[in-house]
């Protein structure tokens, strides 16, 4: 697959993360019974972090595949997705 796709689909997971994480209430329809509940609220919030952190991964590793190879590329790539994710919610603050 060409880089370019591979950071573009990195970038749009991204966006679609963040947008889950702050409309959580829209993964699931209004009607299901629960689709409201504190659980799934949570659900919805989690698969939006693990999609940041998948685009952040995905971003990571294909710009640096570009200047190194093999094991060094792991190391380096899979820190920075974690700060990365990190630093996309640590501004959005859950109201308890």
């Amino acid at each position: 697959m060409p880089k370019v796709v591979v950071v573009l689909m990195g970038f749009l997971f991204v966006v679609f993360g963040r947008w889950l994480y702050a409309n959580p209430q829209r993964l699931f329809p209004a009607y299901l019974p629960g689709a409201n509940s504190t659980a799934m609220l949570d659900l919805a919030r989690f698969l939006g972090i693990l999609a940041v952190f998948v685009g952040g991964s995905s971003l990571m590793f294909s710009l640096l595949g570009m200047f190194m190879d093999g094991f060094l590329e792991v190391i380096i790539a899979l820190p920075v997705s974690f700060v990365f994710t990190w630093f996309c919610f640590r501004s959005q603050r859950v109201k308890a």
